[in-house]
Order: structure tokens, then C-alpha cells, then sequence
């Protein structure tokens, strides 16, 4: 089932959409259906990787260097935070 999708945009972009959806011989909404498409692919491929390399840093597999290379420098930061919480917490809890 699909569904209608309604959004606002500057009219520079609205012209530079539908110069290209007349090069490629496609309506607009084939243009931004398509558009639209790969960027929800490409943002939950991203997510799953950036999970992967989150766990593999916890993991020990993975340096703090690579993690930031992969996560960048904050997210990197934040991971690494609560990767040191989470052994404190069960550090204490053993003893």
C-alpha cells in the first residue's frame, strides 16, 4: 500500500528538481520517490554499521581511534563512556 507524503521546499530546489526529473525523462515524484528511497537505505545501512562498530568496540575489537574514524569524535566519546559505566557497574557488582 502506498501513501501520499506532502512537503514544503525552496522554490531554487523545486526548479533544480524538475530540470533533472526532465533530463531523466521522470515525473517529480519519481525523482523524489526514488531520492527518498536511497537516503532511508543508505541512513539504516549507516545505523546498522555504526552498531556493529559499537560492539565490536566494546568488544576489545575495535580501537577508540577506529571507532572514531567510523562514528566520529562525540559518538565515539559517548561509547566509550558508557562502555566504562557499564564495567564499573559490573566490577562492583563483583566485589
Amino acid at each position: 500500500m502506498t501513501q501520499m507524503l506532502t512537503f514544503r521546499e525552496e522554490e531554487d530546489i523545486i526548479e533544480k528538481l524538475d530540470e533533472l526529473a526532465r533530463q531523466k525523462m521522470r515525473s517529480r515524484s519519481d525523482i523524489v520517490r526514488g531520492a527518498v528511497r536511497e537516503y532511508v537505505t543508505h541512513k539504516l545501512e549507516l545505523i546498522e554499521i555504526q552498531k556493529l562498530a559499537a560492539k565490536r568496540y566494546t568488544e576489545g575489537k575495535l580501537s577508540f581511534d577506529e571507532l572514531v574514524n567510523i562514528l566520529g569524535y562525540e559518538e565515539a566519546k559517548k561509547v566509550a563512556y558508557y562502555k566504562d559505566i557499564a564495567e564499573d557497574s559490573f566490577a562492583q557488582g563483583l566485589s
